[in-house]
């Protein structure tokens, strides 16, 4: 279960959007580097699920503003694979606009508890 806490410091006048996802780490695998090839590779960051729609949930509208000092919470649920190794897993999440140049206003991210 991911529990997302948002606090806005100042009024945003504009549509404000939230993308979540999960990433793993210490996944061992071939790397080619030009024509070498690394067999025990370990690859980190690897994005393996985004929980929102590509585009990002849209989080503001005109019941629920963002105004200063106003809290949105956000709750998504999502059973890791066995296959992945959940203690190498971190979750991200980032607050954006939605239009064509997308402008990140904030991100972070957890490891997976």
């Amino acid at each position: 279960i991911v529990s997302v806490k948002m606090e806005c410091t100042k009024n945003i006048p504009h549509d404000v959007y939230l993308s979540v996802g999960l990433t793993e780490g210490k996944i061992i695998g071939r790397q080619e580097e030009g024509l070498n090839h690394i067999f025990n590779y370990e690859h980190n960051d690897v994005f393996r699920k985004m929980l929102t729609v590509k585009t990002g949930l849209k989080i503001n509208s005109p019941t629920i503003p963002m105004d200063e000092k106003q809290v949105v919470i956000r709750v998504f649920k999502y059973t890791i694979p066995l296959l992945w190794k959940a203690e190498n897993c971190n979750v991200i999440g980032i607050l954006h606009n939605n239009s064509s140049a997308i402008d990140v206003m904030q991100c972070a991210e957890k490891k997976v508890l």
